[in-house]
């Protein structure tokens, strides 16, 4: 049911923008391929300009972008109020007020940037709208990075699906292509957390 293939060939390229707002306004990155999405539907931009009935490259980057950017705003908005909440919470076994300041503290200081890196990150780019809305980034600075995170990202990945669209017959070859993207994501994901772990196993030695 939340096969991108499926997703597009039953939605279409409103679709799209919707499953990214879900993916990233109700922290739904774990079930929506929002990413693999925008990637396919590039694929089969290309095929429209050979005549087929697919969707155009720029009306698939302007659901991508505008789902994306307003899911992050909606992701922003539950983690602000999430925070006024915590602020007023007493230390338990989970929750500790010092890491509630950090939070801040890393967001006054690498907010713009985690915002526009976190986007090209499966999963980090679910977390990171409330996590900013938490530590209380200004709004006015996230929108702005949120709103340009999203559009480069749209960008950057339905340019990869076009691309992929011209060198494999996408209608053919849909699963494989699939499997590739979720793949790359899976690698792109991991990378940090792997690059991390080598880091402090080689300053422990």
């Amino acid at each position: 049911m939340f096969g991108a293939a499926h997703l597009l060939a039953t939605y279409g390229v409103v679709g799209i923008g919707v499953i990214l707002f879900l993916e990233t306004g109700v922290l739904l990155g774990l079930l929506l391929p929002g990413e693999t999405l925008a990637i396919l539907a590039g694929a089969f931009s290309h095929v429209h300009h050979a005549g087929q009935p697919h969707p155009s490259f720029a009306l698939v980057v302007l659901c991508a972008g505008t789902g994306a950017a307003l899911g992050g705003q909606l992701g922003y908005l539950i983690g602000r109020r999430t925070g006024d909440a915590l602020h007023d919470r007493p230390d338990g076994r989970i929750y500790r007020r010092a890491y509630l300041e950090h939070t801040h503290d890393y967001f006054a200081r690498y907010g713009a940037e985690t915002i526009l890196i976190a986007r090209f990150v499966p999963i980090v780019r679910t977390l990171s709208s409330p996590v900013a809305g938490i530590a209380e980034m200004p709004v006015r600075r996230f929108t702005i990075y949120n709103v340009a995170g999203a559009a480069v990202w749209a960008i950057v990945v339905a340019s990869i699906g076009y691309v992929i669209g011209g060198v494999l017959d996408v209608e053919r070859h849909v699963l494989l292509v699939t499997l590739g993207i979720l793949a790359g994501s899976l690698i792109v994901g991991l990378y940090p957390l792997v690059a991390s772990r080598a880091k402090a196993s080689k300053a422990s030695t």
